[in-house]
């Protein structure tokens, strides 16, 4: 049983794409009172019995199937644990059966521990005769699922995901967005009426960095960076690029600044390369202002004290109020491209 909870990129692949039919369960032609033939009602997914788990591989592979199928998709970020986005799911299936003809194909990909497949995540899908596949991703794969895919977003749940035909990103839809805003969004990629977002240019500027200033006082985001390196060891430049961005944002006369380690996807050492980035960040403002920046062990010693992750903390700033006395938080996402 213990191998079955493995991701499996392959398997789940080759489980849940479909393409000559598997995984599915396709209903017989219908006929009208009158006689005519009808098309088929929405086909109903059939889930497997074991816990579908995917990291950022599997689901970048799951993706390009569909590319190759010339099709538009939806990745829906859901939690059975969320109310927000389990209650627009009965939704979710009518867009899928409405425009599944036009070309869109959804994956769901449930944030969840994949204990919670058996017991909740399959009978509430099967519930609502779902017509398209679901992976878990588990608490270990969702940094890097959220590296590979988004563009602001980094791993909140609920969020919506749209790749084009050529599987470009097309636009990202965080938080609880009304409905008709992502109807509108795929039809709107469904007719080519959308300008891809644009990670990342050219063969030597396949890495990026995005990183945002947080001012925990007033709860709020106060200054934005992205930057672009060769490779994940490239941290010295894009540490600077984003140390230049963020200088002129801050009351550094009494600022207390905590930089985080950066949320990567990638790489032989992602957590190594995070905080790699961190420290270089933290290096240059500290050269430049000197005792305002909170040292790493103390924000790591915080990070483990209260049971607090960067991306736990990047998704709700508030679990820090009255835990820590910094004025400011540096986080972000590192990525390949």
């Amino acid at each position: 049983m213990k191998g079955r909870l493995l991701i499996l990129p392959i398997s789940l692949l080759g489980l849940i794409v479909g393409c000559a039919g598997a995984g599915y369960r396709e209903p017989a032609r219908r006929v009208t009172p009158a006689g005519s033939w009808a098309p088929p009602r929405p086909r109903t997914f059939v889930y497997p019995e074991d816990p579908p788990v995917a990291n950022a591989e599997a689901i970048d592979q799951l993706l390009d199937a569909y590319r190759r199928q010339g099709r538009v998709v939806l990745v829906d970020v859901w939690s059975i644990g969320n109310p927000a986005s389990r209650s627009r799911f009965d939704a979710m299936v009518d867009l899928h059966a409405s425009r599944r003809p036009s070309g869109l194909q959804i994956v769901a990909a449930a944030f969840d521990n994949p204990g919670q497949w058996t017991p909740a995540i399959a009978p509430f899908l099967r519930s609502g005769r779902c017509g398209y596949p679901c992976a878990v991703v588990p608490p270990s794969a969702q940094s890097g699922v959220a590296a590979s895919l988004g563009h602001e977003w980094r791993g909140q749940v609920p969020a919506v995901i749209v790749l084009d035909r050529d599987g470009k990103l097309a636009g990202e839809l965080i938080g609880e967005t009304p409905f008709a805003q992502i109807e509108a969004l795929v039809d709107d990629v469904l007719a080519g009426r959308h300008q891809p977002i644009e990670l990342a240019e050219g063969p030597g500027n396949r890495t990026l960095a995005r990183a945002r200033t947080l001012d925990l006082s007033a709860g709020k985001t106060v200054a934005r960076a992205d930057s672009k390196g060769a490779s994940l060891d490239d941290v010295g430049a894009m540490a600077g690029a984003i140390a230049e961005r963020f200088e002129a944002t801050i009351e550094w006369s009494n600022a207390r600044v905590a930089v985080l380690p950066f949320i990567v996807a990638g790489g032989p050492d992602p957590e190594q390369a995070g905080k790699d980035l961190a420290d270089a960040v933290a290096r240059v403002l500290s050269a430049r202002h000197p005792g305002t920046i909170v040292d790493r062990a103390e924000v790591d010693a915080a990070l483990a004290r209260h049971k607090l992750t960067p991306l736990g903390i990047e998704y709700d700033p508030t679990v820090l109020s009255g835990k820590v006395n910094w004025t400011h938080i540096v986080t972000g996402s590192l990525g390949t491209k």
